[in-house]
Formats: C-alpha cells, structure tokens, sequence
C-alpha cells in the first residue's frame, strides 16, 4: 500500500496490481511486450472477458520506446487519462471510505435466518424433475 501511496505511475503488464493502483487514482501503463506470446495460446494467459485495451485503467505499449514515452506523458500530466479517469469510476463506483462497512452489512445480512416470506419466494423457483427413486 505504502509504495502505491508513493508511486507517480504503475507500469505493469498483466497484473492485477493495477486496480490497487487505480482504487487511489494512480496513472498505469500496461507494458505488454509479450503480448502475442502472452495471449496467443502460448502461456497460461489467455484472451477473456476483459480486454486491455477497451476494459484497461491506462494505456497499452507494446514496445520499450512507446512505453517509455507513455510513461513520461502520465509522469507530466500528474493523473490517468480522462478515458481511464472514466474507466476507474465505473469501475469503483463507492470510495467513500465506507466499504468495509458495506461488505460487513452484506455479510450479516447474507448470514440471517430468512423470513417465512423470504423463504416461501426463495423455494418457489421449481428445479429439476425428481427422479422415480427419490434420490
């Protein structure tokens, strides 16, 4: 956290780091140098549901000299690009300071017996047909 807190920018390449460095408005490059590689079916990695380029918290670079460059550009300007100011608001809608209190409360009221209504909703979804066994 410490080093976040300190931290101009973040330049990463896959990691996940990056929405820490997000959360408290940090710009990011994505370095992906290996991105065939990485994401062609030759490493554990693979294309999914979150793409960098339209979905990331910064800009991509593929090579040393355009990561290089974006990175000063971020240094410079002292904030994410307005795309990804857009980005990172979307993505963390609530940062009030109250989001352990939020999940506490989700928790507690994920935990409590239900009411005989709630419970009389929640069973009437049918399910599978039984089997002739019962079982």
């Amino acid at each position: 956290q410490e080093l976040f807190a300190r931290a101009a920018v973040l330049v990463t390449d896959y990691s996940s780091v990056a929405f820490d460095a997000a959360y408290i408005d940090r710009p990011i490059v994505y370095f992906q140098f290996d991105r065939e590689l990485a994401l062609g079916g030759e490493h554990v990695g693979r294309h999914g549901y979150f793409d960098y380029d339209r979905d990331g918290l910064g800009p991509v670079a593929t090579t040393a000299d355009e990561a290089v460059r974006l990175t000063v550009e971020l240094l410079e300007a002292g904030k994410p690009r307005e795309l990804h100011r857009r980005r990172i608001a979307a993505t963390f809608p609530a940062r009030d300071g109250r989001c352990r209190e939020r999940v506490f409360t989700e928790i507690l009221r994920s935990t409590r017996p239900l009411s005989s209504a709630e419970a009389s909703v929640s069973h009437s979804t049918p399910g599978p047909p039984a089997s002739p066994t019962g079982l």
